[in-house]
């Protein structure tokens, strides 16, 4: 049964009920993030807790069947799926992008093995225009208690990150790919929107304009981004980068 807001219905899809079972009455321990891929199933992200239950991936599909494609994460906090109903998250424990795999597995993309975490003052760069795998990242961990908005194409993994205010991306394709002024070679992870600094200014190359808190990026078929560019009023924006060599 749903309740009904100014026109709008609210229905309880999953949580509220013991482990185990149906999704609508099931425990979902710290839910922080959904996806849905083409088929529409539902993807949900649990972070777990620090005693019982670990960080897990749970799918829902069409019928309200649900199975757990992967446990034992280390504090995930953002989900995304490709055009090939591929999933990426994002792990805020270990500071590392994994794609999962059949049978529960996991292959890491982005991050270093040791989890050390993005820190500009210590390492610039933090890996930036390098190989995905070895650089730093900046995902949020148990101590925000928040999630991370990421999108993902055939081609790129895109970050937001919030605290530096910029979005990175990642190349998952086999040879170079632009976004916008920004060329990303195959492998490497590349700052393609923001500088660090504050306050918005557009109609100029992504790279060189100045974002306040972007807490989310999503992709159109094109390959267009959406940012949401969040900070106090009159500043919350939704704001577009351009893939194309035309206007929009």
């Amino acid at each position: 049964d749903g309740n009904s807001v100014g026109g709008i219905t609210e229905t309880l899809f999953a949580g509220g009920g013991p482990q185990g079972g149906a999704i609508e009455p099931a425990v979902l321990v710290n839910p922080l993030s959904v996806a849905v891929d083409r088929s529409g199933r539902v993807y949900i992200v649990e972070a777990g807790d620090t005693r019982l239950n670990p960080g897990r991936v749970r799918r829902v599909s069409e019928d309200g069947g649900s199975e757990i494609l992967i446990t034992g994460l280390e504090y995930p906090v953002g989900i995304a799926i490709d055009s090939q109903e591929v999933a990426y998250v994002a792990l805020g424990g270990s500071q590392q992008i994994i794609r999962l795999t059949r049978g529960g597995g996991r292959t890491l993309i982005a991050g270093s093995a040791n989890g050390q975490r993005c820190e500009p003052r210590i390492t610039p760069l933090c890996g930036d225009g390098g190989p995905a795998l070895g650089a730093f990242l900046n995902l949020p961990g148990s101590i925000q208690f928040r999630s991370l908005i990421l999108a993902a194409d055939a081609q790129m993994i895109y970050l937001p990150d919030l605290e530096f205010r910029r979005v990175r991306a990642i190349n998952l394709s086999g040879s170079s790919v632009r976004v916008g002024s920004a060329t990303i070679e195959a492998g490497t992870i590349r700052t393609i929107a923001g500088n660090g600094l504050e306050s918005p200014y557009d109609q100029i190359p992504a790279t060189a304009t100045e974002l306040n808190r972007p807490t989310g990026v999503a992709a159109d078929p094109a390959g267009n981004l959406f940012l949401t560019d969040s900070a106090a009023s009159p500043y919350n924006l939704l704001r577009f980068v351009n893939r194309g060599r035309t206007p929009v």
